[in-house]
């Protein structure tokens, strides 16, 4: 990684943050504990989570679901970030660039946190440096990297995780070089889920796997071990091996002055985030026009043009490809309250109304100026012939319309409620600054 991020990392303390920046940090992990509470009750965080047992490991990380026994950062920290993205719930960068901060950046820290002592505010200040790092990285590969078919968080998590990782350990700018190399020699993720009959599991796993490896790569570092500091911007490196694209000013870009901890983005709908506008666009339009869903003729969406390469999926065959599908999550919407993730299941897969509305929908790369990559505008055209149309550039959960105190608390309430956690909780969290320790999740 840059040797100015490095330098960055090292010396970033808690008091050279701005108080938004530490509200949304603080978000950001109320935000990824909750969605980690509420994957692992799912079957593919049981399958991993059982793995993971089975080896008979120790250790001081304890979350619910885990051996009673604990378990080491890494393997803590593999879970975590499996079940952050267990459910597409797990907050992001806004605009898109493959950025996941709870899974990647906030789970491993978790991980870490009891075994090496970490107070609150080193926990803060270590994830602003890892967003920092994690978001220009991602700038600086223009997304483009997807187009080859790689998964993203996969690729770049690692890195900014182990920055992260390696800040919170004390390490110095040598030391956050050296994690940064290896971290990037851990990168990995393809897109092959998308574009399958079969295998959605495996998305979840990315970024569980980005979370161990931060964790490993910092730990490594911090004995000494060495890894190449040209491994994300020199050549063979991570931007030229992955990315066709790719822009190295990025990764330094008003460092230190534009916050890009500011630019997290908070998830209302278990669904990629793509579908979000469109489905909130029209689930306004259904609010305000007072029409029944079966006198829709045509839904017609207009959205990027990844939305219409990689989520105009018209028959998913698993909960996963449904969730990455925009026209099935619209569907779902107007079938089920899809605010409460219990009610995406894979009953929906066969649900006869929803696959009525899904036959439907069509969805068009933006004919117009878009704002950005998740803007959509929802065109309904009605059984006689009424056409109704909403745009969606802003909606709530992206950085100029973020969720409160109330809106993060009723979120962690919602993933929580079929999970056994201790009061205080949430109230600590909410307050994790003035903390000493990380409290208890059981």
């Amino acid at each position: 990684m840059n040797k100015s991020i490095a330098e960055f990392a090292a010396k970033l303390n808690y008091q050279d943050l701005p108080e938004p920046v530490v509200t949304i940090i603080k978000h950001s992990f109320i935000d990824a504990i909750a969605c980690a509470l509420f994957g692992s009750t799912k079957v593919w965080s049981e399958m991993a989570r059982d793995v993971v047992a089975s080896e008979n490991q120790n250790g001081t990380c304890i979350f619910p679901s885990f051996p009673k026994s604990g378990l080491p950062p890494s393997s803590a920290a593999l879970l975590l970030g499996s079940y952050c993205h267990a459910f597409e719930l797990d907050n992001l960068r806004f605009p898109g660039a493959g950025v996941h901060p709870g899974a990647v950046i906030m789970c491993p820290l978790v991980a870490l946190a009891r075994e090496y002592g970490l107070s609150g505010r080193k926990l803060i200040a270590s994830a602003v440096v890892g967003v920092e790092a994690l978001s220009r990285l991602g700038l600086a590969t223009k997304h483009s990297l997807e187009n080859r078919g790689f998964h993203a968080p996969g690729v770049i998590g690692p890195v900014g995780g182990a920055i992260a990782c390696a800040a919170a350990l004390g390490a110095n700018s040598k030391q956050i070089m050296n994690a940064s190399g290896i971290a990037a020699s851990m990168s990995a993720g393809l897109l092959a889920f998308a574009k399958s009959d079969g295998g959605g599991m495996i998305k979840r796993l990315h970024l569980g796997r980005s979370a161990e490896a931060a964790v490993r790569a910092a730990q490594l570092a911090m004995r000494g071990f060495e890894g190449p500091d040209t491994a994300v911007d020199g050549q063979f490196g991570l931007l030229e091996a992955f990315c066709p694209e790719f822009n190295k000013i990025a990764l330094t870009e008003e460092l230190g002055s534009r916050w890009e901890s500011l630019s997290i983005c908070f998830k209302t709908f278990p669904a990629h985030i793509t579908a979000h506008a469109p489905l909130m666009a029209t689930l306004e339009l259904l609010q305000t026009c007072k029409f029944s869903i079966s006198e829709i003729a045509r839904i017609t969406i207009y959205a990027s043009k990844k939305v219409v390469s990689h989520h105009n999926i018209k028959q998913p065959h698993d909960i996963m490809q449904a969730q990455y599908s925009v026209p099935f999550c619209l569907a779902a919407g107007l079938v089920v309250d899809l605010s409460d993730p219990e009610n995406f299941n894979s009953d929906l897969l066969q649900n006869p109304v929803l696959q009525a509305i899904l036959q439907k929908i069509e969805v068009f790369e933006h004919d117009g100026q878009a704002e950005h990559s998740w803007h959509a505008r929802v065109t309904i055209t009605m059984q006689d012939g009424q056409v109704i149309e909403n745009d969606a550039a802003q909606f709530r959960g992206l950085p100029n319309m973020p969720m409160s105190d109330y809106d993060i608390s009723r979120k962690f309430h919602l993933l929580t409620k079929r999970v056994t956690v201790p009061n205080h909780l949430l109230s600590d969290l909410m307050k994790m600054e003035d903390l000493q320790t990380l409290p208890g999740m059981v």
